[in-house]
């Protein structure tokens, strides 16, 4: 069996991820500096 399409497939998976986590956390900062700090 050829390893090296799953590897490829599992690479651009992992970037895709974490491109995605990094957004989401840039998203979740920029609410947090622009939404002033609520007390609940």
């Amino acid at each position: 069996m050829d390893k090296k399409p799953v590897m490829k497939d599992l690479i651009v998976l992992w970037i895709a991820l974490t491109a995605l986590v990094c957004a989401a956390l840039n998203l979740h900062i920029s609410l947090n500096m622009l939404e002033p700090k609520r007390e609940e």
